[in-house]
C-alpha cells in the first residue's frame, strides 16, 4: 500500500506540473481553441447549458461537455486562457494515473509506473493536456471504462494467466467479461459520457475494443482447446480468422456477455437527454450538422482538407509519441513476438493491441485524417512501451534492447536538428525567437548523457530517459508554444480594441477570418464576403471597425468612407501579407473608459 500511495503521488506531482505549469501563458491558438473557449463564455453569458453558439451562430462541430467544464472553470478562474484549458489540464491527469492502474493490473506496477510517466511526457498527449479542446476529455472518459473492464475482468484472474477453463463444447464468456454488475455501469457510463463529449465515436470504439478482445479470446481459448485444426499457411489462418468473427453465434454470444442493455440504459439517462434537448432547441438543426456533417460527413469525405494516405497514422503517431516513438517501435516488435509465443501474459497483450488495433484502423479508413483523433490510443501505446522498457533495460538483450543502444544517436540527431531548424524558421517567420532553437540542447545532452550510462551506469538509464523527455517536451510545450502565441495577430487586435476603449464598437472582417479576434475582442464578430457588404456594413454602423488585409485595401477602397483611415497594421503570422484595422477617429463619446477586462 505504501508503494502504490508512493507511485500515485509521484504520478499526479509529475504530470501536474508537465500540464498546469505556465497552462494560461501561451495565447489561444486558432482555430479550435478560441472557438471552444469561446463557445463557453458565450453559453455562460447566456446562461444557457444546452446550445453551443459561438460568435452568435450554432456550433455543431462538438457536443456539450467540454463547455459544461469550461463554464465550472470560468467561474473559478475568470475568463482567460487558464481557465479554457484547466480541465483538460485536470483530466489529462486523470488519465495519467488510470495508465499507472492499468499497467498495475495487466502487467505490474513498475509497468504502470513507467508507462505513466511516457504518457505524460509525449508530445502530442501533453499538447492536447494543455489545449482547450475535447480530446483530453474524450481520452479520460474512454481510457476510463477501458480501466472499468480491466479491473472488472481482473477477478476472474484472466491477466494474471492463472484462470483454469475445464474443456467443453460452450464457450466461457464469462471468463473473459467483468464480473459484478457495478463494474458494467461504470464502464457504459464512462462511454456515455465520451458520446458527451465527442459523439457517436465515444461509444462506438471502446464497445467495439472490448467486443474485439472477447472475441479474440473465444478464437484464442479454440484454438487452444483443439477445436479447430491449426492453420498451415497464412491463407488458412486469416480464413478461420474471419468465418469466427463474423459467425452469427459468435457475435451474438459475445455482444451478449457484454449486457448491451445496461449500455443502452446509460446512454438514455447520461447522453440522450441532452441530444433530445438541444435538438428541440434548435429545431434539428445542431443534431443534423453533427450527425450528418460532422460525423459521418468527416467519415466518407475530407473535410477542410484534412486529408491524407492510408499510413497517415504511423506518421502522425511516430511523431506525436515523440521523445519515445523509438522504443515503440520496438514495443510493437516485441508485442507481436509475445503474441505468437502464446506467452503467459497473452491476454494482456492483446487487450493492449485491441485497444490499439480498433481506433488505428477505423481512423485510417476514414477520409477527414487530423493527428489528434488518434490520439485516444496513446495510452495504450504507453503501456506496451512502458512493458517493453521494463524487460529491455532487465535483460539488456540484443534482441530486447536493440532501441536502447541506438537512443543516444536518435537523441543527438534529434537534438542537432532542431537546434539548427528551428532557429532557421524563425529567421523568417519569427525573426526575435531565434533562440527557442535552444530546446534542442536539452535531447543532446541527454544523448550524451546516455552514452555515458549505457557503458557504466545501465540502471540509470530510464531516469535518464524520462527526465530528457519530461524537459523536452515541456521546453517545446510550456516555453516554446508559450513565445510562439505571441506572434499571432488575431489576439493582439482583438486586445487592440479594448484597450482604445473601443470594445463596444461593432467589429467586421473582409477575406480574413480568426476565431480568436472574437474571443479576444469579447464582441460579436461580422464576416463581409462582399465589397459591397462593406459599404452597407458601414451605412449601418458608422463608427464600425474592419480588420482586413493590406493586399485587398485598394480594391475595397471605393466603397470606404472618405473619413475611415488605417488605425494599426501588422505582418501576419505565418502568412506574407500584412493584417490592417481601419476605423474612423474616436471622438470623445467613444474613448470612455469601460471596466477592466479579465483577459490578459
Amino acid at each position: 500500500m505504501k508503494q502504490l500511495a508512493i507511485h500515485q503521488l509521484a504520478i499526479l506531482a509529475l504530470s501536474g506540473l508537465m500540464f498546469f505549469l505556465n497552462l494560461g501563458g501561451p495565447e489561444l491558438f486558432d482555430e479550435d481553441e478560441p472557438k471552444n473557449a469561446g463557445c463557453g463564455v458565450e453559453m455562460l453569458e447566456r446562461g444557457d447549458w444546452i446550445v453551443p453558439v459561438f460568435n452568435g451562430h450554432l456550433r455543431p462541430e462538438k457536443p456539450v461537455f467540454l463547455y459544461w467544464v469550461m463554464i465550472l472553470a470560468y467561474n473559478l478562474f475568470g475568463i482567460n486562457e487558464f481557465a479554457a484549458r484547466a480541465g483538460s489540464a485536470f483530466l489529462a491527469m486523470g488519465t495519467v494515473l488510470m495508465v499507472y492502474h492499468l499497467g498495475r493490473i495487466l502487467f505490474d506496477a513498475k509497468t504502470g509506473l513507467w508507462s505513466s510517466i511516457i504518457l505524460c511526457s509525449t508530445l502530442m498527449y501533453t499538447a492536447l493536456a494543455r489545449a482547450a479542446t475535447p480530446d483530453a476529455t474524450l481520452i479520460f472518459f474512454t481510457t476510463g471504462s477501458m480501466l472499468a473492464f480491466v479491473w472488472g475482468v481482473s477477478k476472474t484472474g484472466l491477466w494474471q494467466g492463472v484462470q483454469k477453463v475445464e474443456s467443453s463444447s460452450t464457450y466461457p464468456w464469462k471468463l473473459w467479461v467483468p464480473q459484478g454488475i457495478l463494474v458494467y455501469f461504470i464502464m457504459f457510463a464512462a462511454m456515455s459520457c465520451a458520446v458527451l463529449t465527442k459523439g457517436p465515436i465515444g461509444v462506438l470504439l471502446p464497445s467495439c475494443v472490448v467486443g474485439f478482445f472477447v472475441l479474440n479470446c473465444g478464437y484464442h481459448w479454440k484454438c487452444t482447446e483443439g477445436l479447430i485444426e491449426k492453420p498451415q499457411t497464412y491463407l488458412e489462418r486469416l480464413l478461420s480468422i474471419v468465418q469466427w468473427y463474423f459467425s452469427p453465434r459468435s457475435l451474438w454470444e459475445a455482444t451478449f456477455s457484454l449486457r448491451p442493455f445496461i449500455l443502452v440504459l446509460c446512454l438514455s439517462c447520461i447522453a440522450l437527454p441532452w441530444y433530445i434537448a438541444v435538438s428541440l432547441r434548435t429545431d434539428g438543426a445542431w443534431l443534423s450538422g453533427f450527425l450528418g456533417t460532422h460525423n459521418v460527413g468527416r467519415f466518407l469525405e475530407p473535410m477542410e482538407n484534412h486529408q491524407g494516405p492510408v499510413f497517415y497514422y504511423a506518421i502522425t503517431i511516430l511523431l506525436g509519441f515523440g521523445p519515445w516513438s523509438l522504443f515503440l517501435i520496438g514495443a510493437i516488435g516485441s508485442f507481436y513476438q509475445q503474441l505468437k509465443s502464446n506467452h503467459e501474459k497473452y491476454h494482456s497483450f492483446m487487450f493492449v493491441a485491441s485497444w490499439v488495433s480498433v481506433w488505428f484502423i477505423f481512423f485510417s479508413l476514414a477520409a477527414t485524417k487530423l493527428p489528434n483523433y488518434i490520439v485516444p490510443i496513446y495510452p495504450s501505446l504507453a503501456l506496451g512501451t512502458g512493458w517493453y522498457l521494463k524487460n529491455a533495460l532487465t535483460d539488456m538483450s540484443e534482441k530486447m534492447v536493440w532501441s536502447v543502444r541506438w537512443s543516444p544517436a536518435a537523441y543527438l540527431l534529434l537534438g542537432s536538428t532542431l537546434v539548427i531548424a528551428l532557429p532557421v524558421a524563425s529567421y523568417f517567420f519569427l525573426p526575435q525567437a531565434m533562440l527557442i532553437g535552444l530546446v534542442g540542447v536539452v535531447p543532446i545532452l541527454g544523448g550524451i548523457t546516455l552514452l555515458f550510462a549505457l557503458n557504466h551506469h545501465q540502471e540509470r538509464i530510464f531516469t535518464i530517459l524520462a527526465t530528457t523527455a519530461v524537459v523536452f517536451t515541456f521546453g517545446m510545450l510550456g516555453i516554446v508554444a508559450d513565445v510562439v502565441s505571441k506572434y499571432q495577430n488575431a489576439p493582439s487586435l482583438g486586445k487592440l480594441t479594448w484597450e482604445n476603449q473601443i470594445q463596444k464598437l461593432p467589429l467586421a472582417t473582409y477575406h480574413y477570418s480568426s476565431p480568436n479576434l472574437v474571443f479576444y475582442s469579447q464582441k460579436p464578430v461580422f464576416h463581409l464576403q462582399t465589397k459591397e457588404a462593406i459599404s452597407e456594413y458601414f451605412q449601418q454602423n458608422p463608427q464600425g471597425i474592419l480588420v482586413t488585409r493590406d493586399d485587398r485595401l485598394e480594391e475595397i477602397q471605393a466603397f470606404l468612407p472618405e473619413d475611415v483611415e488605417v488605425k494599426d497594421q501588422q505582418k501576419r503570422f505565418l502568412r506574407r501579407h500584412e493584417l490592417v484595422v481601419l476605423s474612423k477617429s474616436l471622438t470623445p463619446e467613444m474613448a470612455t473608459l469601460p471596466e477592466q477586462s479579465n483577459l490578459k
